[in-house]
């Protein structure tokens, strides 16, 4: 009679890989902080010294920082979905 005993050599890669995500999420959005600072910066001394240019450009890169932060936060749920569905 033969047993069949699962492998969970995989669900400890799984672990690493999830751990990995998680480190690289938190230094992605530190870096979306300071994107959103900078924006946030930009903007408002274009606005100030009427530089049309330097505005829309900090506009443009606070809605990049948010924009990545939320691709950011969802990451691990859509790696999560795709190991699970191709599992």
């Amino acid at each position: 009679m033969r047993i069949l005993e699962p492998d969970t050599s995989l669900w400890d890669e799984m672990t690493d890989l999830l751990d990995l995500v998680g480190g690289m999420e938190a230094v992605a959005l530190t870096m979306e902080v300071v994107a959103l600072m900078a924006g946030v910066t930009a903007w408002a001394w274009g606005h100030f010294a009427r530089m049309d240019r330097l505005a829309v450009g900090g506009k443009f890169c606070v809605a990049g920082a948010v924009t990545a932060a939320v691709v950011t936060t969802a990451l691990p749920g859509w790696l999560g979905w795709l190991l699970g569905a191709f599992a």
